[in-house]
């Protein structure tokens, strides 16, 4: 019985260990993106560079650094569906996080209040809206956003095209309310 009860215990271990850990197939578009995401609220910009390509840059000062790590707090995805053609594929993945621009909007108000009501200087006023941040962007709404990222294999690897549309998604911002040039003729 005790044997019987071993195996079993040991049959179970293994599946639970299979069952953990991400669940999609490794070297997929959708474990890139997953990835990505991942790299993003975790503050690892090294991994979602090598998972993605494009876009803007990532936060090199300790200050811009510290600046993310309030703004992707609330950072969430899901992955719903991953279509390969080729060596090109694409993500449609949810993206959720507070509205930063909202947070920013309000944080600034806060700190040009209190400037135009006690005359502090410009430098208070800057160290204010710093201070004022983490506040406004825990008050800040919601934005969720349904992406669909492009990705290209290249070699053993899947690279996602990391658009501006991606990254203000991210930050909770409308990509559809983006300016878009207009076409020179």
């Amino acid at each position: 019985m005790k044997k019987k009860l071993l195996a079993l215990t040991f049959v179970m271990t293994l599946l639970l260990m299979s069952c953990s850990g991400s669940s999609f197939t490794e070297g997929s578009p959708s474990e890139a993106v997953d990835k990505f995401f991942t790299a993003m609220s975790k503050q690892d910009y090294e991994l979602a560079e090598e998972v993605s390509d494009g876009g803007e840059d990532f936060p090199e000062s300790d200050e811009e650094k510290n600046l993310y790590v309030m703004m992707l707090k609330h950072l969430t995805w899901d992955i719903k569906n991953e279509e390969i053609d080729g060596n090109n594929a694409t993500v449609s993945v949810e993206v959720k996080n507070k509205i930063i621009p909202q947070a920013f909007e309000n944080a600034l108000a806060i700190a040009l209040n209190e400037k135009a009501n006690k005359g502090i200087s410009e430098e208070e006023t800057g160290k204010l809206f710093i201070e004022s941040l983490p506040q406004t962007i825990e008050e800040a709404d919601f934005k969720t956003t349904d992406l669909t990222l492009s990705l290209k294999n290249e070699g053993d690897k899947w690279i996602i095209d990391r658009t501006d549309e991606v990254m203000m998604a991210i930050f909770g911002n409308d990509p559809e309310g983006l300016p878009m040039p207009e076409d020179e003729e």
